[in-house]
């Protein structure tokens, strides 16, 4: 799931790391940087590292290249994470709590229920942007102020046989993933975290627009057909307001779900909440803890084997003592730099929504009830019903005194309160 970033180094170590043994003969000249110094590039084991001539301040490059050598058609599991990780702080005597993210990419996958041209085709817009074709390869991509959307064929890229799709959101700024807690290369080692990701992928797939291209239309009013006749063209839906915008997507979505109940909106979401599931669960991934075992080697495409991580000059460890020690993480409470085991921690209270009951653990700390942001309309409605609920408190204690205490009697609509009977059966 995780894939492309850029990680940032801490004014400490970014000489150490600039005349580090295994860079050595690497650094390349690449011209003036925008501060007027001369700019270096090295490259090691799939990582690229940026600096002048005293320092490196900058490590891009794909954790999912990485392990897979080069290519990112294959699974990437939570486990296989934790190995690469430990595999760059150990050559470099790195921290992960020390690399802070300043871009990442989360994708997934998948094998359309249909050719991935048609896929491509039937995306229309997210929210009023259009897609736009991909400068390489065969795909899409959507791009606003902080992310984009890259959608494209996986299989053409890397010549495999069948459907190969990549659905990937590409994080430009850290903006949409603060509120997930991912700052640093420690956030992202957290098993929760993943769970967070999951949600954010799958959010931002639901806020897409697309069509289903077999649509049958022989028992449609006329004014459903125009609608599907335009809904096609960015520019249908460029052109309304907000309001109207909403509306007929609504009722685009709900011809959708009448006559053709598993359509191509639908069997990708499920095929997407799959994969992402098997990676989480395929490495025993759970919310808080993880069992770490022995990753097991790539098949590659002529039938042989070959190792899931280079071999490093500077690591000493082996893949178990890695699995370990990636799995302790900073102890930020503590403020000296100690390290605690996840796995011995208390599970952290699960925090539900109080209007709907959803499990919102996963969200920020101080979030009251379900994110819109992920959720959509679903979590708008809950934040409306618990303010319209406290408005209604404050306005019948402003008015006059209450003579009995009436919130355990408030609850959400189609909800009874606990040990209530109807008084008419």
């Amino acid at each position: 799931m995780i894939d492309g970033t850029k990680l940032r180094l801490p004014d400490g170590t970014q000489q150490r790391v600039r005349s580090h043994h295994l860079l050595a003969g690497r650094w390349r000249s690449r011209g003036q940087g925008k501060a007027g110094h001369e700019r270096f590039t090295a490259t090691w084991q799939g990582w690229t590292f940026t600096g002048d001539a005293t320092r490196c301040w900058e490590i891009r490059g794909s954790f999912h290249k990485v392990h897979h050598l080069g290519t990112n058609w294959q699974d990437y599991t939570f486990t296989q994470f934790l190995d690469t990780v430990a595999a760059l702080c150990d050559a470099f005597g790195l921290h992960p709590s020390g690399l802070n993210i300043a871009g990442l990419e989360v994708g997934v996958n998948i094998m359309p229920s249909m050719p991935t041209r048609d896929v491509l085709r039937s995306i229309v817009l997210h929210r009023t942007t259009a897609p736009t074709a991909m400068h390489k390869g065969h795909g899409i991509e959507i791009t606003h102020a902080a992310f984009k959307f890259k959608v494209y064929d996986k299989a053409h890229q890397h010549e495999l046989p069948g459907e190969l799709l990549r659905f990937e959101v590409k994080a430009t700024r850290m903006r949409p993933l603060h509120p997930l807690g991912v700052r640093s290369v420690a956030d992202l080692l957290d098993p929760a975290t993943w769970h967070r990701l999951r949600a954010f992928l799958v959010g931002k797939f639901d806020e897409l627009l697309i069509l289903e291209p077999h649509m049958p239309t022989d028992n449609l009013r006329p004014a459903q057909r125009e609608l599907l006749a335009k809904a096609s063209a960015p520019a249908y839906w460029q052109a309304m307001d907000n309001r109207t915008r909403w509306k007929r997507r609504r009722d685009l979505d709900t011809l959708h779900q009448q006559h053709v109940p598993h359509s191509l909106k639908a069997s990708l979401r499920t095929a997407i909440e799959a994969k992402l599931s098997g990676l989480l669960n395929g490495d025993k991934c759970h919310k808080g803890t993880t069992a770490t075992q022995q990753v097991p080697r790539a098949t590659n495409a002529t039938g042989g084997q070959r190792a899931t991580a280079h071999p490093s000059e500077g690591q000493k460890a082996t893949n178990a003592t890695l699995a370990i020690r990636v799995a302790k993480v900073t102890n930020e409470g503590s403020g000296t730099g100690a390290v605690a085991d996840r796995a011995e921690a208390p599970p952290a209270e699960v925090r539900r929504c109080p209007v709907c009951g959803r499990d919102i653990s996963h969200q920020h700390p101080s979030s009251r009830v379900c994110s819109e942001r992920l959720y959509g309309k679903e979590g708008k409605r809950c934040r409306n019903t618990l303010s319209n609920r406290t408005l209604t408190l404050r306005r019948m204690a402003a008015r006059a005194g209450l003579l009995f205490d009436q919130r355990p009697f408030i609850h959400p609509p189609g909800r009874k309160p606990p040990g209530t009977t109807p008084l008419h059966p």
